[in-house]
């Protein structure tokens, strides 16, 4: 079930409950009230109707007993016609107020009714006891019917008054209000059932929007992004949505790369196996199938010892490669400049071969370092500096320093290079100038030892270069030591 929906169930069952409970209770009390207030108001109408028949009763007597003053007829205690005379008189407009009187002589012999509802047994008459008032309820057909019973002293007798009234107004309200409430309670829920799904569709729609992306996301497409609406929790949740988007897509770019590094490492590695490998088997086979020819015979010698000794420097170059990957430096405090003298010194040779002039720049200061290991990847810098550069160039190398950084450089003015290639020149085998394709003359190893032995210092190498105008490489030291 969509979170919506949920929503909208839950709203209703809430919504139910909070009205239903409250709402049942209210009617019932109200109608309780109403039944006690009928209760009441019967109570005072039957001593109303005593305290009024007593007096009639009395009355009548009186005025009989002047008219016949010689010789006064008293009626008797069961079949008393005066009482009959004066129930008829004061009961008979009792009906039309709702209100029916039944008068009983003390032997339960029924005197006066002015209704012909109750044709059973009456038991509240039966069980009568005098002294007491009782208050019953009795249903007869749709009706119900309240009752009360009482007696009344009049001179020497005792009479039973029984005063009933239809109470079916009260179970009509009842059902009334019931109707009323279970209508209202529809539309509530009408009501919410058509703003909850309004206004949760605003308040989900971020979340379906992530949800969609995310699936998109499942699928490959890593570029996808949600839109943040608002700054509150969901606001919030897009944002960070998009913050994990965009780490695992530099993470899966990341590794799409070093599987390309590997992947051409190992292209790499093929070739550069592969090449004097055919030289070897080629001259080997040609020397096996040949009559001997000692000019021949040497000259294929040499070709065979060559690119032999290719493969065993090839050799050499992958275990120092691995031997830096897991090297621990010993650094120590060494100045810089004698350094960058010493290989200027070293390298001479190959400077006046193309003529090039070593300007050292910079001032000295002392970094940690182990002087060996730097050295190699400092001479290994020049020595492609060199290469890059045309005869008669200048080459710039030396050191700076700042409160963030000392950073070590070496700058040609050679023809630069290319910046789709600048991310690729640190990898193994990977040589500018030839390419994949290039003849034998490196194993192109030189640049991915040289990132070694500046890792292991804690320093980055870092290339810029401009087409046309030269390349720079500097090994940048974060902090000064």
């Amino acid at each position: 079930m969509r979170v919506r929906n949920r929503i909208l169930v839950l709203c209703i069952i809430l919504c139910t409950a909070v009205i239903t409970l409250p709402g049942i209770i209210l009617i019932h009390s109200s109608n309780e009230s109403l039944q006690e207030y009928e209760f009441n108001s019967l109570r005072r109408d039957m001593l109303q109707a005593k305290n009024t028949f007593t007096n009639m009763y009395y009355s009548e007597q009186h005025l009989a007993y002047i008219e016949s003053f010689d010789s006064p007829d008293l009626p008797k205690k069961d079949t008393d016609p005066l009482v009959k005379k004066v129930a008829q008189e004061l009961f008979s407009g009792f009906k039309s107020t709702n209100l029916f009187v039944d008068l009983f002589s003390w032997n339960k012999e029924l005197l006066y009714s002015n209704h012909v509802f109750f044709s059973d047994e009456r038991k509240e008459i039966l069980d009568y006891k005098e002294g007491t008032w009782s208050l019953s309820v009795k249903k007869i057909e749709e009706k119900r019917f309240t009752v009360i019973t009482d007696s009344i002293e009049i001179a020497d007798s005792k009479l039973i008054i029984s005063l009933s009234r239809d109470i079916s107004h009260v179970d009509d309200s009842l059902r009334t209000q019931y109707l009323v409430f279970f209508i209202i309670l529809a539309g509530a829920i009408a009501l919410l059932s058509i703003i909850i799904p309004l206004v949760t569709a605003q308040i989900t729609k971020p979340i379906e929007e992530l949800v969609e992306t995310a699936e998109e996301i499942s699928n490959g497409h890593y570029n996808r992004r949600v839109i943040p609406r608002g700054k509150d929790e969901i606001g919030r949740l897009g944002l960070e949505f998009n913050r994990m988007t965009e780490a695992i897509e530099h993470t899966i770019s990341l590794l799409n790369e070093q599987a390309e590094q590997k992947q051409r490492f190992i292209d790499n590695l093929t070739h550069e196996l592969m090449n004097p490998l055919t030289s070897i088997i080629g001259y080997a086979d040609f020397l096996r199938s040949n009559k001997y020819n000692k000019k021949i015979f040497d000259k294929s010698l040499g070709y065979i010892y060559t690119e032999g000794k290719r493969i065993g420097e090839l050799a050499e170059r992958l275990f120092d490669l691995m031997l830096f990957k897991n090297k621990k430096a010993a650094l120590k405090k060494e100045k810089v400049m004698p350094l960058f003298q010493e290989i200027r010194e070293n390298l001479q040779f190959k400077l006046r071969r193309k003529e090039i002039t070593a300007v050292l720049e910079g001032k000295d200061f002392s970094i940690g370092m182990d002087r060996t290991l730097m050295k190699a990847a400092l001479v290994n810098l020049v020595d492609n500096a060199i290469k890059a550069s045309p005869f008669g160039a200048n080459i710039y190398f030396g050191a700076e320093k700042n409160r963030m950084e000392a950073v070590l450089f070496v700058r040609d003015e050679g023809k630069g290079i290319k910046q789709s290639e600048l991310k690729k020149i640190l990898e193994p085998f990977y040589q500018v100038e030839k390419g994949k394709t290039g003849p034998a003359t490196g194993a192109g190893l030189g640049l991915a030892i040289t990132v070694e032995i500046v890792n292991l210092h804690g320093a980055k190498l870092e290339y810029d270069s401009t087409e046309g105008k030269g390349t720079t490489a500097r090994i940048i030291f974060q902090k000064s030591i």
